[in-house]
């Protein structure tokens, strides 16, 4: 039967071989995404006792209150950011907590909350994505495609296997990607939080000291390229580099448009729902 499949289907053990390669890739991935959360977490960690102190300061209870102080007392450029970005923060997420509460106080401040990477988002919109059983899923199918009898059904696994594969990789780069340039934006948030309690927690010397505090973004030059296009076309120069057999992968570019406009398309379903909610 082996010889059968070697001799109709010659390309299944290419086909193999590549479905291997990206479950490798993704797992790789999986890795980076799951030690670089728990980095910041543990970085970030910290701040998470500091947050309901500043916002008691400011007579909020709870994350949802500081939003609506935003709202209210915000005015030009830190309330057009507000606005803009703090939909795509997970507040169940610790990282997205610290990072919220830092960006609204900056912002009730009258300080354009891009100082603090409010536009680079948190991770919990983030962490469901390419990281779900989906993925688990497709990496226990490899073990099983030999195990079908006919070879065309093992065709037809094969490339089912390697068209999941390929998107959740690029997916889960996306991400690993995402959570690099936020480290980059940590030195920054420790300033805020330090600026917290050199004022003794108090609003009136949080709002003089943030004021009088000129904040220092990352290098350009040092930020992750998070666009799809660019992701997707630096694994096809790594597909290049290790000589992969590329031949009944997806394509690349069609699929990160995709997904760039699913993305920018779910941006703005989520800004305009939190805009009339």
């Amino acid at each position: 039967m082996g010889n059968g499949q070697s001799l109709f289907y010659p390309d299944n053990g290419n086909r193999y071989n590549r479905a291997q390669q990206l479950a490798n890739d993704c797992e790789n991935y999986k890795y980076q995404f799951e030690s670089k959360k728990a980095e910041l977490e543990r970085i970030l960690g910290p701040y998470q006792s500091k947050i309901n102190r500043v916002m008691q300061a400011f007579g909020c209870s709870d994350l949802d209150d500081l939003s609506r102080l935003v709202e209210k007392t915000g005015t030009g450029a830190a309330l057009a950011e507000w606005n803009r970005v703090k939909h795509i923060y997970d507040k169940t997420q610790m990282v997205d907590q610290v990072i919220y509460g830092a960006m609204g106080i900056v912002a009730v401040g009258g300080l354009a909350i891009s100082t603090v990477g409010a536009l680079a988002g948190g991770i919990g919109f983030m962490a469901g994505i390419a990281v779900t059983g989906q993925i688990l899923l497709v990496l226990g199918v490899i073990g099983l495609i030999f195990d079908a009898i006919m070879g065309a059904v093992n065709r037809a696994k094969l490339r089912d296997a390697i068209n999941s594969l390929f998107e959740s990789r690029l997916k889960i780069r996306r991400i690993v990607a995402h959570l690099d340039n936020l480290f980059l934006w940590m030195p920054i948030i420790h300033e805020i939080y330090q600026t917290f309690e050199e004022a003794g927690f108090t609003e009136e010397q949080i709002i003089k000291k943030l004021k009088d505090k000129k904040f220092n973004e990352p290098i350009q030059e040092d930020m992750k390229d998070e666009n799809y296009y660019n992701i997707a076309r630096s694994l096809r120069d790594l597909d290049e580099s290790r000589g992969s057999w590329v031949n009944e992968d997806p394509n690349w570019q069609t699929l990160a448009n995709m997904l760039q406009m699913l993305e920018n398309i779910n941006f703005e379903r989520r800004r305009n729902y939190h805009y009339w909610h």
